[in-house]
């Protein structure tokens, strides 16, 4: 319930702004500082601008007086400010319960710029670039006697040319330079412990009765212990470690990212005794000396200001886009500079992986671990690897490690569903994947495998929404396209599965399994031509894949080529003398010679291997009809039935079952499950509209004719029939132009030109009798 109203209180703010001030709220979370919330939102004119938004009531609904002041001190603190390092003021109003000050907007703050890993890449000559542009605002401020107290990753804000600027200052303060130390209220401390200097946590770990009586000292030399530490901090330092150095549990440690002369700068900062600490301007020259060193040399390896940092951040935009040749084009150059980077190994690796380029991604991870054995990404490559070799085991082994250190690494979360899947661990794996997509919604491995799991579960729709979510994201890989083929293909739905096969195709058109799948489906919607083509392609790639020789075959049976049938039925059986499709073809082929004895001992095999063969069973179905056998036939029919309810070539047999012996119900019924199975097999269509013309139903021999067309546009057996329809009907006209369409379809059959023929007869006798 309190989520509920914080959200309809942040929805009535948003609106307020876009009808008060005209501002268009584009993240409404961009940020928190110590007294409030920022939002980043559009003017009028389009520029962006950030907004800090402090509620300015009391718990009583009515406003805080005090808040009101804090609120307007700092916009007028702001105002007063006009320094290239800081955040601009841009104006501030108060509508309702809520105060905003509107502001310069940054592209990202220092600490999602160390959370990307982006000052892995970065060179010494931006380290120095920022330090100097930090102490400059830091300076400015100081000279006008205003001390910061919540110097913090986050409050220190980069544009699109990485220049500084200072933000949120809710804690800055106003001090007497008269006073060596200044005292402030232990209420008044509500920065982040990490930045806080030794001599102000000291006072935190107070118990609440000393805190009523103590106040927080702290100067300028706080100021100076907290930028010392965003910059330990963006030189690869740990939030833990410096807590530690804050507290005299840990010394300060060397960053192999920065020179030992900054190294010794920072060290100088991070001085227990504020007193030792250096002074802002000391800390300024200091840095100045490194700056005129590094310009008056050769360009370093490292390069210019943005050389390594934007390379890198290149390479993770490219692999975030999954663009994995670019990308490790990318890294190798960044290793070319620096080969004992761990975090560009790491990334050069998985590019590897990604491009399934196994052997190279061990080589290069196995390289990345020698350097830093917590390394997650290079841990997570290896896991991968040895799932790809088989070696699950030693899977888990690399995946735990990884998760060890990061429980919310999504991509070693996924590598271990694949594990589990392996392991047919099928509900694990489903937790497992749920776990890795709630901590990143948009990485498609995930996704896709989910979509697996929920297929293999059979639930068809979750699977469905995830495989066209993956393609959504990467509409370049092949696997989301042939799943959901074979979703809609077991779902019936024939038209959706061809489009998805195709698509699948024309980024892999080699693929055997969707070739021979797509090659299923056409035989499925009676596309015979288009099967057998296929079909045809697969046997000249694959001669000993008896699967295909049989489909081969089956394929050729539903056009009744019988010397093809017996041709691909013999060389499958030849590989594999129990494949029971092509037995049986191969009792197709004896049944279409008439050679019935022979048929049923194919089938008698074909039945042995597997006694669930509806095939089969349809086919003895037909012998046992041509002998005039009709309850065999059933019998046989029904039991074909059984084993694949969704064949409609049994239903279609079983009318005509009862057609032969005059039950023109159940003809009717069984003709109709057939069409219901399957909308494009036209035969049960033909068969139904014979009964309907037969029994003088005219107007129902026509409707389902024309609804068979729908399906069957160009089927010459359809116009056939509906000529026969009109012509019983006397419309000899319209019987002539459907006659005429069949001959068009299927100019070389003689029946279609001997009804023809006879219609147009009958038209002339119809009309000689009407002249007399």
């Amino acid at each position: 319930m309190e989520n509920s109203n914080v959200s309809k209180k942040l929805e009535r703010i948003i609106q307020l702004l876009k009808d008060k001030q005209h501002l268009t709220v584009v993240n409404p979370n961009a940020g928190s500082g110590a007294y409030g919330q920022v939002m980043t939102a559009k003017e009028e004119n389009g520029e962006e601008v950030a907004i800090k938004i402090v509620s300015v009531f009391d718990e009583i609904d009515s406003i805080d007086e005090q808040k009101l002041k804090e609120i307007k001190s700092e916009a007028q603190f702001l105002q007063m400010c006009h320094h290239p390092n800081i955040v601009s003021y841009k104006g501030e109003f108060q509508l309702g319960s809520c105060y905003f000050i509107k502001m310069e907007k940054g592209e990202m703050s220092l600490q999602e710029f160390v959370d990307k890993k982006l000052n892995q890449g970065m060179s010494e000559k931006l380290f120095v670039k920022l330090a100097l542009q930090m102490l400059s605002a830091i300076q400015y401020l100081h000279s006008k006697n205003y001390v910061l107290r919540d110097i913090s990753l986050k409050n220190v804000l980069l544009d699109k040319d990485y220049n500084i600027k200072l933000c949120d200052f809710g804690l800055a303060k106003e001090i007497n330079p008269q006073l060596a130390t200044q005292a402030f209220l232990q209420s008044q401390v509500k920065g982040v412990l990490f930045y806080f200097p030794p001599e102000v946590l000291v006072m935190t770990n107070f118990n609440s009765e000393e805190k009523k009586s103590q106040k927080i000292y702290q100067n300028f030399d706080g100021d100076v212990w907290a930028f010392g530490v965003c910059m330990y901090l963006l030189g690869g330092a740990s939030f833990l470690h410096v807590l530690q150095l804050t507290q005299g549990k840990e010394t300060f440690q060397l960053s192999k990212l920065v020179s030992i002369e900054i190294n010794q700068i920072l060290l100088n900062t991070l001085q227990l005794d504020p007193k030792l600490r250096p002074s802002i301007d000391k800390i300024i020259q200091d840095f100045k000396n490194i700056q005129l060193n590094l310009e008056k040399g050769k360009d370093d390896e490292i390069g210019y200001y943005f050389n390594q940092t934007e390379l890198f951040q290149q390479a993770q935009k490219e692999i975030d886009n999954h663009k994995y040749q670019e990308a490790q084009v990318t890294l190798e150059r960044l290793v070319k500079i620096n080969t004992h980077n761990d975090q560009y190994l790491a990334l050069l690796g998985l590019t590897h992986l990604e491009q399934y380029q196994c052997e190279e991604s061990r080589s290069i991870s196995q390289k990345c671990l020698s350097i830093n054995p917590k390394n997650e990404i290079a841990l997570s490559c290896m896991g991968y690897y040895y799932y790809e070799k088989n070696d699950l085991k030693q899977a888990m082994c690399y995946l735990q490690k990884c998760l060890n250190l990061n429980p919310k690494n999504y991509r070693a979360l996924t590598y271990k569903a694949f594990v589990l899947s392996n392991q047919q661990k099928l509900d694990e794996e489903l937790l497992t994947l749920k776990e890795a997509i709630s901590y990143n919604q948009n990485y498609p491995y995930s996704i896709l495998q989910i979509g697996k799991c929920y297929f293999k579960k059979k639930m068809y729709e979750d699977a469905i929404t995830s495989f066209k979510q993956v393609i959504k994201l990467l509409p370049t890989i092949f696997s989301p396209y042939y799943c959901l083929g074979i979703i809609y293909y077991e779902r019936s739905e024939f038209d959706q599965s061809i489009s998805y096969f195709n698509k699948a195709l024309e980024l892999n058109s080699s693929n055997q399994n969707c070739l021979y799948s797509l090659a299923k489906v056409y035989l499925e919607t009676f596309n015979y031509s288009n099967a057998i083509e296929i079909l045809n392609t697969l046997v000249r790639l694959f001669p000993s894949n008896d699967l295909y020789l049989a489909t081969l075959a089956l394929a050729y049976s539903e056009i009744k080529d019988e010397q093809k049938v017996m041709e691909f039925s013999q060389k499958s059986l030849q590989i594999n003398p129990q494949n029971i499709l092509a037995l049986n073809c191969l009792a197709y082929y004896y049944f279409l010679k008439q050679q019935n004895q022979l048929a049923i001992q194919c089938l008698q095999s074909s039945i042995k291997v597997n006694p669930c063969n509806f095939r089969a069973y349809f086919y003895q179905a037909q012998i046992l009809l041509s002998e005039g056998k009709h309850e065999d036939a059933i019998l046989s029919a029904k039991y074909s039935m059984q084993q694949n309810s969704k064949f409609p070539n049994a239903q279609f047999l079983l009318g005509q079952v009862f057609e032969q012996i005059g039950k023109m119900d159940k003809a009717i019924k069984y003709f109709q499950e057939a069409i219901m199975i399957q909308a494009k097999y036209e035969l049960p269509y033909i068969d139904l509209s014979q009964i309907y013309r037969k029994k003088g139903q005219y107007d129902d021999a026509l409707f389902i004719c024309k609804l068979a067309l729908q399906n069957n546009i160009k089927s010459a057996k359809i116009y056939n029939e509906l000529g026969k329809i009109y012509e019983k009907k006397q419309y000899l006209s319209q019987a002539i132009n459907y006659f005429s369409e069949c001959i068009s379809l299927k100019p070389s059959e003689q029946i279609y030109q001997n009804n023809l023929k006879n219609c147009k007869e009958l038209l002339s006798k119809s009309n000689s009798k009407i002249k007399i």
